[in-house]
């Protein structure tokens, strides 16, 4: 599932997967581009991009390697700032080491990634030129030891069509979903092609706008009006990854994010107001507890 930490209509741009820059540092807003608009903004041409964070840069053992791939999610984003070795990529290697106790982590994502600048570069620096270029020159030096391979990305796409009440703009979605269908193939070709036997874990994307709910009779319209939103990302991510051979990772189950019974309020609002930041602080990302969840939807997944 990026950076200003505030989901405001005067820095609605911020705040979406990419919250925070590569780097871990906050870029400047540059605009309200919708609720949930990139996350992060490129850089002038004039600045160097800011790098991925990073964890191990050492050649891996004789056992495994387990490389992350995405967004925001990907390299564990909260308040304070990425944490590649945290977030939901954490606790998967914990669990990969149970059966291979070499195992080690390499975070590739990158804050405000897209499905676009995945493939064409220009969020974050890579030597290779973007994120899956650096991906597929990871998989083919290490074709014997590489494990799992994990990946989100889509959700910068689309949340973009939103706008900073909620509404989401329905010719946008529809465009943005397709690009991700597009995109998101040609991404698992290259991954599967660099990694034909590697196991392959794709994660769909709870809602975040499902927060809007606790906002009054807009807000609660506008909970509404997101789900077809989220519901046709996931639709398209999930048809992507069984096309390559990959597994998904149920996230959006794991959000409960089409129960809607409970008291005093849905059951999908309760858990992203209690599983992500976007009910105390507007920000769309998931906290310790929404990480340990996405861990266990990739874990069960494999």
């Amino acid at each position: 599932m990026p950076v200003g930490r505030r989901l405001a209509a005067t820095a609605a741009a911020v705040v979406a997967l990419g919250l925070v820059g590569c780097s871990g540092a906050a870029p400047e807003p540059t605009g309200s581009e919708g609720i949930l608009a990139t996350i992060t903004t490129p850089p002038p041409s004039s600045t160097p991009a800011p790098r991925p964070a990073e964890t191990s840069t050492s050649a891996a053992p004789a056992d495994s390697w387990y490389l992350a791939l995405g967004d925001s999610l990907a390299v564990g984003n909260q308040p304070s700032g990425d944490q590649p070795e945290r977030g939901y990529a954490g606790p998967v290697l914990e669990g990969l080491r149970q059966t291979r106790a070499g195992a080690q982590l390499k975070n590739l994502g990158c804050s405000g990634e897209t499905t676009s600048s995945m493939l064409d570069g220009g969020i974050c620096r890579y030597p290779e030129g973007s994120q899956i270029a650096a991906a597929v020159a990871l998989l083919k030096a290490n074709a014997s030891t590489n494990r799992l391979v994990t990946l989100d990305i889509g959700a910068n796409d689309v949340l973009r069509c939103a706008d900073p009440s909620g509404k989401v703009d329905q010719a946008c979605a529809k465009s943005q979903t397709t690009t991700v269908a597009t995109n998101l193939s040609a991404i698992l070709r290259q991954i599967r092609a660099a990694g034909p036997k590697v196991e392959l874990v794709v994660l769909t994307y709870y809602n975040p706008l499902l927060a809007a709910w606790r906002k009054g009779a807009p807000g609660k319209a506008a909970a509404e009006q997101s789900k077809p939103l989220l519901a046709g990302l996931n639709a398209e991510i999930t048809k992507a990854a069984r096309a390559a051979g990959a597994k998904v990772a149920d996230v959006a189950g794991a959000f409960a994010t089409s129960e809607n019974g409970g008291s005093p309020e849905p059951t999908n609002v309760a858990r992203i107001c209690e599983w992500t930041w976007m009910c105390s602080r507007d920000d769309i990302h998931a906290n310790d507890d929404g990480y340990a969840a996405m861990a266990k939807a990739v874990l069960t997944a494999r």
